[in-house]
């Protein structure tokens, strides 16, 4: 089901009581209030916009120059220093992730950076709800691992399970969990908030320069992802700071809505502002369907963008169907989560660089692949770094 509480300004923002959220498939966070609309839909929206007057050249040329760096494939794993000796074999990991397909992403990359190490790896999957999520952790510890890894999960939500964690001296190393701060149990966290601010930031630029000042965006994510608010945020605050003439709506969704009321909702909100000409989604999963709903609907004009370009997203972007995707890896994430677990056996310090995460602006001028994006040699990298490769 949609969310139907009205939202207050995003500068506002609480964690959602867990009864708000027991239906959702993860607990994370920080839903705001403000007015929402009175159409049909259901989906709470906020929206900004400047006056009508012409965007400014001098901030169509600003869009333009933050964008540029981003428009090749980064040159830099992002982790850079090798580890002062090879880590011991024979560590057990258990990943404790969402259902949704992108946590499929940190089981299968997983697997392979623990392969690289010589590690054991095991998988556990939550639905999120905090309850279940404090199961599935207890679960994870009743293994006796020898760390944990988690993403997406503040902790908060499932703070008395880390206290066990503490209390068996299990280490955990997360990602993707909002504002959370590395305290014991936590050994490192990446993907955190900047991350998804930088990239947000430079997809808003895209939008201004690519529409020459006249983007009229409506941003459709999960408020129960600190980091996807971080991201609309950010998207908001770059269209409107390098155009007078833009105007940025945020759209609200529930988890269920993704590939089935999410494309139809997409549609009822253009359909309700016809000057939308840019639709973006926090995380490109999110898209499934909407380029065919915007099609029938007659709609096809209307560019969509967003964060995290899937294989669809990809694809889209080679036949013309979708326009352009801040991409970044999951599969690096996880990569770097065993990074700096393989840091700490040795005695290294297992912290990295909060904008380490290597990412591109993907459009059609730039790809001719509809594979899933990575960053080029990261594997062997790692590797390297461990002196394992």
């Amino acid at each position: 089901m949609r969310f139907t509480s009205r939202r207050t300004p995003r500068v506002t923002r609480g964690w959602v009581p867990a009864a708000a959220v027991a239906a959702t498939l993860v607990a994370l966070v920080a839903a705001g209030c403000g007015s929402s609309s009175n159409s049909s839909s259901s989906s709470k929206s906020t929206s900004s916009s400047s006056n009508t007057t012409a965007a400014a050249s001098p901030g169509v040329a600003a869009a333009k120059a933050a964008v540029a760096p981003y428009l090749a494939a980064p040159t830099s794993n992002g982790i850079t220093t090798p580890l002062t000796k090879k880590p011991p074999t024979g560590k057990t990991v258990v990943f404790v992730a969402c259902n949704l397909p992108t946590c499929q992403l940190f089981f299968q990359s997983g697997k392979q950076a623990a392969a690289a190490l010589g590690w054991n790896f095991k998988t556990i999957v939550t639905t999120g709800e905090p309850q279940n999520l404090i199961t599935q952790f207890e679960a994870a510890l009743a293994l006796k691992p020898d760390a944990i890894m988690i993403s997406g999960f503040p902790r908060s939500t499932y703070e008395p399970a880390l206290k066990i964690a503490i209390a068996q001296h299990v280490p955990v190393v997360a990602s993707s969990v909002g504002f959370d701060k590395v305290t014991p149990p936590y050994l490192a966290i990446d993907a955190q908030p900047p991350v998804f601010e930088r990239n947000g930031s430079i997809l808003g630029d895209w939008m201004v320069a690519d529409s020459n000042g006249n983007a009229h965006v409506a941003i459709f994510t999960l408020p129960l992802y600190p980091v996807l608010n971080a991201a609309s945020d950010s998207i908001k605050s770059a269209v409107l700071k390098d155009c007078s003439s833009c105007s940025v709506q945020i759209v609200d969704e529930a988890p269920t809505a993704v590939g089935t009321t999410l494309p139809s909702a997409v549609v009822s909100t253009i359909q309700s502002n016809p000057k939308i000409n840019y639709v973006v989604f926090t995380d490109g999963n999110f898209a499934a369907g909407v380029p065919e709903a915007l099609k029938a609907a007659g709609l096809s004009k209307v560019k969509v963008t967003g964060l995290n370009a899937s294989t669809v997203n990809m694809a889209d972007i080679v036949n013309g169907s979708e326009s352009a995707y801040m991409a970044y890896s999951l599969a690096w994430v996880t990569w770097a989560g065993f990074d700096s677990l393989a840091r700490h056996f040795v005695g290294d310090d297992p912290t990295h660089p909060i904008l380490a995460m290597p990412t591109e602006l993907v459009d059609k001028a730039n790809t001719t692949s509809s594979a899933l994006w990575e960053p080029a040699n990261y594997q062997a990298d790692f590797k390297k770094l461990w002196h394992v490769g």
